[in-house]
């Protein structure tokens, strides 16, 4: 009879790596963790984005090319290493405002799929209403601003959206908003900002407190 031979299993598991991304004016800095996994050797980046604006996704070689970006370090006393990249932040909507928000913001987790490391871009609020105000058919996350205050993170057909706040003279100034492919994006867009803003002020938006008693208040009729 063959004895069993057991191996006795540890709950405690080796943490993954974390490899993030930070947004910079001169472009990307990869932090110490990445940086280390990477060769001396390769000295550029290739840098893709997705065609919806979604995703980022970059690439390290050896060899220079008509599509590579300069890979560097920091400093003698800094192990993060920086892509040189300024075009690729100012000509992104969506990364030059990551970039404006600064913080957390500014940081895309990366993970590891091949040769590439991908990471996704959570929209932020690119476009500003006075400058680039929304048109029919735009569907996406809104907000209302009065003064320097949020007072409404809403969501959906963001023209109409706007219109139905004028109608109802809600109090606000300007809006910003950013554009999402369906309105169920949008929805789940806006309720991720809802989370947030709750998370760091501890509260939600006044309209969207307001709105959501009125509701209740025409439900329980």
């Amino acid at each position: 009879m063959t004895k069993t031979k057991w191996i006795r299993q540890s709950h405690v598991q080796e943490p993954e790596p974390q490899f993030w991304l930070t947004l910079r004016k001169y472009g990307f800095q990869l932090n110490e963790t990445l940086s280390t996994t990477l060769s001396a050797r390769d000295r550029h980046a290739e840098i893709f984005l997705s065609e919806d604006n979604r995703k980022i996704a970059l690439c390290f070689t050896r060899k220079r090319s008509e599509w590579s970006f300069p890979l560097s370090d920091l400093g003698p006393n800094d192990h993060s290493r920086r892509i040189d990249a300024p075009n690729i932040i100012k000509g992104n909507p969506q990364l030059s405002a990551r970039l404006a928000e600064g913080g957390q913001s500014a940081r895309i987790r990366l993970m590891v799929d091949g040769e590439y490391y991908i990471g996704k871009i959570e929209p932020t609020f690119c476009f500003d209403g006075a400058e680039e105000p929304a048109v029919d058919g735009d569907i996406g996350v809104f907000r209302l601003w009065l003064g320097d205050d949020v007072v409404m993170i809403g969501g959906g057909r963001i023209r109409a959206e706007i219109a139905t706040a004028l109608a109802e003279a809600l109090p606000f100034d300007r809006y910003d908003y950013f554009l999402t492919p369906t309105e169920i994006d949008a929805f789940e867009q806006q309720a991720r900002h809802i989370r947030a803003y709750a998370a760091q002020k501890n509260d939600v938006p006044v309209l969207n407190k307001q709105l959501a008693h009125r509701r209740m208040r025409t439900l329980s009729r």
